[in-house]
């Protein structure tokens, strides 16, 4: 039977997965309580619930029972994941880039067709959750299918003794490299979006370095005129952080608010769509103006690379301590900071070359004894003597 999510604003939890004649699917609801009770937080709560529909789909199409389980069924499970497309990632239209390629414009490779590493992991960590709840309930499979937790060391620091917990089926997720998007590039989609609640959009996401669902989520009463800041919502934290934003943000703010149509109260949402019925803008309206931009400046931009891009001018900027910048990024840890050092986005073929180039113009220098002066000047150059 099919399986869907539903959202209950004014129940707990605040999703619930159904059946199709409606009824709350009992595991996911002790799973998706659990959540709610441990974390709180309404997007990982989100994440948490499509994730685990995710799993349920699989077993209904294997038809397996969620206490039947075994390891074999993960195996199969992630095998899947790996192979099959994702379809937030479809080509749709013939004119659309291949999967992987690189951009022209950006030096950025376009998204690759399956699911991202870092989804896969996300997936199994759902997976592991649930039946460790079913486990505590007496309602799981004869064997926990993932394994039961166990310490295990630092990976990047094998000699500490500091662990964090792994189970089995743990995902390496390659480190990403922050990009930042060329100057002349930024400053076109910061320019020429025709109205001013794009304009605002861009700038807000650019200047606050902030995450798209972060930005989006913004409230009138957010905007504090006074302070040059505004408050955002920051993943993994249920309280608003205040942002130092540009005084040409706030002169975009003012435009937009201008225009913008309905109501100003301050708890109203701040960015609408006005195409039909008025209404908050979603991420998928978000993504459809960078599409159409990216459309007419043959990129591949998204809205993450606004606040990659942000924060490589600021990690990059003397005057600045790093820790200033982290806390306007809003990271846990500095290490996640020092990603953004010295990013120059698009790899500069030229200076590279230049700087090699002088690595040949070395003053003549002596051969220390026990050296072969023929056999090192083969393998470093004739500059030697």
């Amino acid at each position: 039977m099919p399986l869907s999510v539903l959202t209950m604003p004014e129940s707990v939890p605040y999703f619930q997965i159904i059946d199709e004649a409606g009824h709350p699917v009992h595991e996911a609801d002790l799973f998706l309580r659990d959540t709610c009770a441990r974390l709180g937080l309404l997007t990982t709560q989100r994440s948490y619930a499509f994730a685990l529909l995710d799993w349920l789909q699989f077993l209904h199409g294997r038809r397996r029972k969620v206490n039947e389980v075994s390891r074999q069924d993960v195996v199969d499970y992630l095998l899947e994941l790996r192979t099959k497309a994702n379809p937030q990632r479809a080509r749709r239209s013939a004119a659309a880039p291949r999967p992987g390629s690189i951009n022209a414009v950006t030096g950025k490779s376009t998204l690759r067709p399956g699911y991202a590493p870092a989804t896969i992991k996300q997936r199994l960590t759902v997976v592991g959750l649930f039946y460790d709840v079913l486990e505590s309930a007496a309602l799981g499979p004869p064997q926990h299918p993932l394994g039961r937790i166990k310490p295990g060391v630092i990976a990047s620091d094998p000699k500490s003794y500091h662990y964090h917990q792994v189970r089995a089926f743990r995902q390496r997720v390659p480190q990403r490299t922050a990009h930042a998007l060329p100057a002349d590039l930024l400053q076109r989609f910061r320019d020429v979006p025709s109205s001013a609640r794009d304009r605002a959009l861009i700038e807000a996401l650019f200047c606050t370095a902030g995450r798209a669902m972060e930005v989006l989520a913004m409230t009138v009463g957010d905007i504090q005129w006074e302070a040059r800041k505004v408050m955002l919502t920051t993943k993994g934290q249920a309280f608003k952080t205040a942002v130092a934003v540009s005084s040409r943000l706030l002169v975009l703010l003012r435009d937009y608010l201008a225009e913008r149509p309905g109501p100003a109260a301050p708890g109203d949402p701040l960015w609408l769509m006005e195409r039909g019925k008025v209404r908050p803008m979603t991420y998928t309206a978000l993504r459809a103006v960078l599409r159409r931009l990216n459309t007419e400046f043959g990129s591949n931009v998204t809205a993450h690379d606004f606040r990659a891009t942000s924060a490589t001018a600021l990690a990059s900027s003397a005057d600045l301590p790093l820790l200033a910048v982290k806390r306007h990024l809003r990271h846990r840890d500095l290490l996640s900071t020092q990603r953004y050092l010295g990013v120059d986005g698009i790899y500069d073929a030229a200076r590279i070359s230049a700087r090699i180039d002088s690595f040949a113009e070395l003053d003549d220098v002596d051969v220390a004894e026990g050296y072969d002066a023929e056999a090192f000047n083969r393998v470093f150059g004739s500059g030697t003597q």
